[in-house]
Protein backbone atom coordinates (compact mmCIF):
# COMPACT_ATOMS: atom_id res chain seq x y z
CA UNK A 1 0.00 0.00 0.00
CA UNK A 2 2.76 2.36 0.46
CA UNK A 3 4.35 1.76 -2.91
CA UNK A 4 0.73 2.69 -4.19
CA UNK A 5 0.60 5.74 -2.60
CA UNK A 6 4.18 6.68 -3.23
CA UNK A 7 3.50 6.20 -7.21
CA UNK A 8 0.68 8.38 -7.25
CA UNK A 9 2.02 11.51 -6.33
CA UNK A 10 5.09 11.13 -8.47
CA UNK A 11 2.74 10.51 -11.85
CA UNK A 12 0.31 13.60 -10.93
CA UNK A 13 3.99 15.87 -10.19
CA UNK A 14 5.10 14.66 -13.88
CA UNK A 15 2.35 16.02 -15.63
CA UNK A 16 1.95 18.91 -13.67
CA UNK A 17 3.66 22.18 -14.27
CA UNK A 18 4.96 24.27 -11.07
CA UNK A 19 3.43 28.14 -11.05
CA UNK A 20 6.73 29.73 -12.16
CA UNK A 21 6.94 27.23 -14.99
CA UNK A 22 3.44 27.87 -16.14
CA UNK A 23 3.72 31.56 -16.48
CA UNK A 24 6.77 31.74 -18.00
CA UNK A 25 5.45 29.23 -20.78
CA UNK A 26 2.43 31.77 -21.29
CA UNK A 27 4.45 34.77 -21.04
CA UNK A 28 5.23 34.50 -24.93
CA UNK A 29 2.00 35.15 -27.33
CA UNK A 30 3.90 32.57 -29.76
CA UNK A 31 3.68 29.85 -27.46
CA UNK A 32 0.05 30.95 -26.43
CA UNK A 33 -0.62 30.65 -30.26
CA UNK A 34 1.24 27.38 -30.59
CA UNK A 35 -1.45 25.61 -28.46
CA UNK A 36 -4.18 27.36 -29.80
CA UNK A 37 -3.19 26.53 -33.32
CA UNK A 38 -2.74 22.65 -32.39
CA UNK A 39 -6.30 23.22 -30.30
CA UNK A 40 -7.92 24.59 -33.11
CA UNK A 41 -6.57 23.00 -36.76
CA UNK A 42 -5.70 19.40 -34.62
CA UNK A 43 -2.89 17.58 -33.39
CA UNK A 44 0.01 16.84 -34.70
CA UNK A 45 0.29 19.54 -37.71
CA UNK A 46 3.67 20.27 -39.41
CA UNK A 47 5.76 22.69 -37.60
CA UNK A 48 5.81 24.92 -41.40
CA UNK A 49 2.03 24.96 -41.07
CA UNK A 50 1.92 25.83 -37.06
CA UNK A 51 4.24 28.18 -38.57
CA UNK A 52 1.80 29.65 -41.69
CA UNK A 53 -0.73 29.83 -38.59
CA UNK A 54 1.21 31.32 -35.47
CA UNK A 55 2.17 34.55 -38.15
CA UNK A 56 -1.37 34.67 -39.55
CA UNK A 57 -2.44 35.04 -35.81
CA UNK A 58 0.02 37.33 -35.46
CA UNK A 59 -0.69 40.03 -37.91
CA UNK A 60 -4.15 39.27 -38.32
CA UNK A 61 -3.95 38.83 -42.14
CA UNK A 62 -4.19 36.47 -44.73
CA UNK A 63 -0.97 34.25 -45.31
CA UNK A 64 -0.47 35.38 -48.79
CA UNK A 65 -0.64 38.69 -47.48
CA UNK A 66 2.74 38.32 -45.02
CA UNK A 67 5.86 38.30 -46.40
CA UNK A 68 7.90 34.98 -46.88
CA UNK A 69 10.77 36.65 -44.88
CA UNK A 70 8.38 36.67 -42.16
CA UNK A 71 6.93 33.54 -42.09
CA UNK A 72 10.35 32.36 -42.45
CA UNK A 73 11.23 34.36 -39.45
CA UNK A 74 8.13 32.43 -37.28
CA UNK A 75 9.30 29.07 -38.11
CA UNK A 76 13.01 30.18 -36.72
CA UNK A 77 11.51 31.37 -33.58
CA UNK A 78 9.13 28.74 -33.05
CA UNK A 79 11.82 25.96 -33.97
CA UNK A 80 14.83 27.65 -31.68
CA UNK A 81 13.08 29.21 -29.17
CA UNK A 82 9.31 28.73 -28.55
CA UNK A 83 8.95 24.74 -29.99
CA UNK A 84 11.87 23.76 -27.31
CA UNK A 85 10.44 25.33 -24.44
CA UNK A 86 6.72 24.04 -24.51
CA UNK A 87 8.61 19.95 -25.28
CA UNK A 88 10.71 20.54 -22.06
CA UNK A 89 7.55 21.51 -20.34
CA UNK A 90 5.73 18.39 -21.97
CA UNK A 91 3.20 20.66 -23.46
CA UNK A 92 4.21 19.70 -26.84
CA UNK A 93 5.99 16.84 -28.53
CA UNK A 94 8.25 17.34 -31.61
CA UNK A 95 9.44 15.18 -34.21
CA UNK A 96 11.87 16.48 -35.46
CA UNK A 97 12.11 13.47 -38.02
CA UNK A 98 9.03 14.25 -39.45
CA UNK A 99 8.95 18.19 -38.65
CA UNK A 100 5.77 17.38 -36.71
CA UNK A 101 4.38 19.46 -33.45
CA UNK A 102 1.54 17.27 -31.14
CA UNK A 103 -0.14 17.94 -28.02
CA UNK A 104 1.50 16.97 -25.21
CA UNK A 105 0.65 16.09 -21.49
CA UNK A 106 0.65 19.12 -19.77
CA UNK A 107 -1.02 21.23 -22.55
CA UNK A 108 -4.43 20.98 -20.62
CA UNK A 109 -2.97 22.97 -17.83
CA UNK A 110 -1.87 25.62 -20.41
CA UNK A 111 -4.81 26.06 -21.97
CA UNK A 112 -6.93 26.13 -18.31
CA UNK A 113 -5.03 29.05 -17.18
CA UNK A 114 -4.90 30.77 -20.31
CA UNK A 115 -8.63 30.21 -20.34
CA UNK A 116 -9.09 31.53 -16.95
CA UNK A 117 -6.78 34.14 -17.28
CA UNK A 118 -8.74 35.45 -20.14
CA UNK A 119 -11.88 34.87 -18.42
CA UNK A 120 -10.77 36.49 -14.93
CA UNK A 121 -10.05 40.43 -16.37
CA UNK A 122 -10.42 42.94 -13.81
CA UNK A 123 -13.89 44.89 -14.85
CA UNK A 124 -12.15 48.25 -15.96
CA UNK A 125 -9.77 45.65 -18.06
CA UNK A 126 -12.90 43.78 -19.94
CA UNK A 127 -15.38 47.31 -20.33
CA UNK A 128 -12.10 49.00 -21.90
CA UNK A 129 -11.69 45.56 -24.21
CA UNK A 130 -15.30 45.96 -24.80
CA UNK A 131 -14.97 49.73 -25.97
CA UNK A 132 -12.14 48.97 -28.40
CA UNK A 133 -13.85 46.02 -29.78
CA UNK A 134 -17.30 48.38 -30.19
CA UNK A 135 -15.07 50.76 -32.07
CA UNK A 136 -13.86 48.04 -34.79
CA UNK A 137 -15.59 46.63 -37.49
CA UNK A 138 -14.07 43.85 -37.38
CA UNK A 139 -11.67 41.34 -35.59
CA UNK A 140 -9.20 41.93 -38.18
CA UNK A 141 -9.34 45.81 -37.54
CA UNK A 142 -6.39 47.47 -36.22
CA UNK A 143 -6.23 50.82 -34.38
CA UNK A 144 -2.87 52.63 -33.71
CA UNK A 145 -1.51 52.71 -30.47
CA UNK A 146 -2.63 56.41 -30.38
CA UNK A 147 -6.14 55.88 -31.52
CA UNK A 148 -7.07 53.14 -29.01
CA UNK A 149 -5.65 55.40 -26.58
CA UNK A 150 -7.99 58.12 -27.58
CA UNK A 151 -10.87 55.61 -27.63
CA UNK A 152 -10.28 54.62 -24.19
CA UNK A 153 -9.94 58.44 -23.10
CA UNK A 154 -13.38 59.16 -24.53
CA UNK A 155 -15.00 55.68 -22.39
CA UNK A 156 -13.30 57.84 -19.44
CA UNK A 157 -10.32 55.98 -18.91
CA UNK A 158 -7.06 58.53 -18.15
CA UNK A 159 -4.22 58.30 -20.13
CA UNK A 160 -2.06 56.71 -17.31
CA UNK A 161 -4.24 53.43 -17.48
CA UNK A 162 -4.77 53.32 -20.91
CA UNK A 163 -1.48 52.34 -21.29
CA UNK A 164 -1.65 49.95 -18.39
CA UNK A 165 -5.04 48.22 -19.60
CA UNK A 166 -3.98 47.66 -23.40
CA UNK A 167 -0.60 46.38 -22.09
CA UNK A 168 -3.01 43.80 -19.94
CA UNK A 169 -4.79 43.10 -22.49
CA UNK A 170 -1.84 42.26 -24.47
CA UNK A 171 -0.68 39.80 -21.90
CA UNK A 172 -3.76 37.84 -21.24
CA UNK A 173 -3.87 37.66 -25.74
CA UNK A 174 -6.87 39.83 -26.23
CA UNK A 175 -4.62 42.22 -28.76
CA UNK A 176 -1.61 42.38 -29.63
CA UNK A 177 1.02 45.07 -30.45
CA UNK A 178 1.93 44.97 -33.96
CA UNK A 179 4.12 47.82 -35.87
CA UNK A 180 2.67 50.70 -33.84
CA UNK A 181 -0.86 49.23 -34.15
CA UNK A 182 -3.08 47.29 -31.90
CA UNK A 183 -4.83 44.30 -32.84
CA UNK A 184 -7.68 43.08 -31.55
CA UNK A 185 -7.73 38.96 -30.94
CA UNK A 186 -10.89 36.81 -31.40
Amino acid sequence: MAGDTGDEPAEDSAESLPADDLFELLSHHRRRYVIECLDRYGSPMSLPDLADECVVMEHQTALDDIPAETVKRMYMSLYHCHIPKLVTADAIDYDQESDSVAIGPTASQLRSHLTLARSSLPLPTESALEELRNTTTNENESLTIEQASQVLQRAGYDEENTIQILDRLENTGYVHFVNGYVRLIG
